[in-house]
């Protein structure tokens, strides 16, 4: 109950044939109509501010026709203060035909924010704004305010009505009714009778709002729709009886029939027995993502070993072309086996609920003839392992390195706090990380991931998995997984990036087979010159080198809690990146340096004479 602020994000995409752009719909807020006919063509927030008398609010999304959708982004709430809305009267409604009271009270009305001004002040953004609200810029104390040419307030004197109250802003509240279509509100502040001289008017910000039920009030349904409502839900309950015992009756039959000993493989809703295909959508809802096997076989030209791009622990990659001409990589598990079933599950449920431009997206599966098929987009380059070492690939650039691991470091940051418990990934290293046809890092196979540890809880206990040389030690020890396991495999990953080696080399010997330990041995040595990789020579300012390894350097310590979070991790990383790119920070860095190593030097120099 009370005032709510309620934030709509709206953010369309495309997936498969569906565009959300096309989408049309209006939204209710608690059976009033707050968007008619609604439709996004790019990310748009709508605001409102409500008040509830009930213990629920509901918000509706509903279809303009049979033939369109809705759909929303993300839902916010933020509770008002009690004393939001003044409903004591004497606020004034300005209207073209002059000024008079207003009514109504406000609090009874719903509001939508149609502008936000932040007046005298720079552009806010919801990264740089408490609340996360968005506020257009604008290029001693008595004062005027005027709205559309009318007084609206007369003689303001902020030093009486903020008199010992705290140092929060002052409001005023008025109501405008414009001309019809004119769209246009102009607020004006100026100097107050009493003192002309002093012109000293203020005025920090503006807020917009338009009056939904005040404009319109919904629509009651007629009693012919309601008939047609109660006729339908009776009709579809009795429908849904007649198929539960159809469907009872089939299972007992099925029974009967089944042999014994069968072999089970997974389907998307529950354990079916090999060569039974799946034709429902399940409780997971996964059908849109099912893909038939004879599509597969088509994008494949029937699995040809010419099309393979890669083969990993679940099985062969192939690259793809689906019938409406999308590129895919097809990742086909070994016929009859139920080695990947684990894997296969997981990879679908974490990818169905989750979307980023720094992950790789799930586009279908197939569970048909007992196999087991994901099918995921196309990325162009491949794994970032082929663009370090063991290849003829062209050498990355300083630059390109720092934005594939800014990138792969906001797919990881994404992971773990994208939702209440997050995801721990637990298989991050080189050729996890694929690089598009831009070089943008997308993080890739979920298949050993972990939902993170409940809010009581600090780590997930839970069998040692992973590729050995990126393994959290403390892990590997414990068995207690948390986000920063995936911090240490990261951490493993900046320095293969920085030294273009293989993260286990069993051909060398002692501390240099394992990467991290034969870093940190040249660390202690201050030589992290010698082990960069040689092709990246005069193009890494010292800045930039000195925090990408402070970064790795705290990503790789023995104990998690030494660990920086992912979030610290990819702030870091920027800020390699911006000192790779900004020469006057540069100079003033290396002046620093060299001012200091001279301050030393004049010290040793004194010391020696003394």
């Amino acid at each position: 109950m009370g005032t709510h602020l309620v934030r709509l994000h709206f953010s369309p995409f495309t997936h498969g044939n569906y565009d959300l752009r096309n989408g049309n719909f209006s939204v209710l807020a608690n059976g009033v109509s707050v968007l008619s006919n609604f439709g996004a063509d790019f990310t748009v927030t709508k605001e409102f501010l409500l008040t509830v008398d009930k213990a629920e609010l509901e918000i509706l999304f509903w279809p303009t026709s049979d033939s369109s959708f809705a759909f929303v982004n993300a839902i916010e709430v933020f509770s008002a203060p009690k004393d939001f809305f003044v409903d004591d009267g004497g606020i004034a409604l300005i209207s073209p035909g002059g000024i008079q009271e207003f009514k109504q009270n406000i609090s009874s009305q719903i509001l939508e924010t149609v502008h936000r001004v932040n007046v005298g002040g720079p552009r806010l953004t919801p990264f740089n704004d408490t609340l996360w609200r968005s506020c257009v810029a604008l290029n001693t104390l008595y004062f005027n305010i005027y709205i559309n040419g009318l007084t609206a307030y007369k003689d303001v004197d902020l030093s009486v009505l903020s008199f010992h109250q705290l140092a929060s802003p002052y409001y005023i509240d008025f109501v405008v009714r414009t001309a019809k279509d004119s769209g246009v509100v102009r607020i004006s502040v100026g100097p107050s009778e009493l003192n002309p001289l002093r012109k000293n008017a203020i005025l920090n910000g503006v807020e917009i709002m338009r009056m939904v039920n005040f404009v319109a009030s919904p629509r009651r349904a007629n009693k012919k729709s309601i008939w047609i409502l109660v006729v339908s839900v009776v009709g579809g309950f009795f429908a849904l009886i007649f198929l539960v015992i159809l469907a009872v009756l089939k299972c007992r039959k099925s029974k009967r029939k089944r042999p014994r000993g069968g072999s089970a493989a997974w389907t998307s809703h529950g354990a079916i027995y090999e060569g039974t295909a799946l034709a429902s959508p399940g409780p997971y809802g996964y059908y849109d993502l099912k893909i038939p096997f004879a599509d597969i076989q088509s994008a494949t030209s029937n699995f040809d070993k010419n099309l393979v791009v890669g083969t990993g622990g679940f099985g062969m990659v192939y690259k793809g072309v689906l019938r409406d001409n999308t590129k895919v990589a097809v990742k086909r598990c070994m016929p009859g086996s139920r080695q990947g079933l684990p894997e296969f599950q997981t990879e679908i449920t974490v990818l169905s609920r989750i979307r980023h431009c720094h992950l790789v997206s799930l586009v279908g599966f197939c569970e048909e003839q007992s196999e087991m098929i994901l099918v995921y987009e196309y990325v162009e380059k491949g794994p970032l392992r082929h663009h370090l070492y063991g290849s003829s690939l062209p050498p990355l650039s300083w630059k390109q390195r720092l934005e594939i691991c800014i990138g792969a470091a906001r797919g990881l940051h994404y992971l773990h706090t994208g939702s209440a418990q997050g995801i721990i990934h637990r298989d991050v290293k080189s050729t996890n990380i694929l690089l598009d046809e831009n070089y943008v890092a997308k993080v890739a196979d979920f298949g050993l991931s972990k939902s993170g540890p409940c809010l009581n809880e600090s780590h997930v206990s839970t069998g040692v998995k992973g590729s050995f040389g990126y393994l959290d030690p403390e892990y590997f020890r414990r068995q207690q997984l948390t986000d920063k396991s995936d911090v240490y495999s990261f951490g493993v990953v900046l320095l293969e990036v920085l030294c273009a080696r293989p993260v286990v080399d069993p051909l060398l010997v002692g501390e240099q087979v394992n990467l991290a330990e034969w870093v940190m041995e040249w660390q202690k040595k201050g030589m992290i010159d010698e082990i960069v990789d040689h092709r990246l020579i005069g193009q890494i300012k010292p800045s930039s080198l000195k925090k990408f390894f402070e970064t790795a350097q705290k990503c790789v310590a023995e104990c998690s809690v030494d660990r920086p979070t992912m979030g610290d991790v990819l702030w870091n990383l920027e800020h390699a990146y911006r000192l790779q790119t900004n020469q006057k920070q540069e100079q003033q860095m290396l002046l620093q340096m060299m001012w200091e190593r001279l301050r030393l030097f004049l010290r040793f120099h004194r010391d020696m004479v003394a």
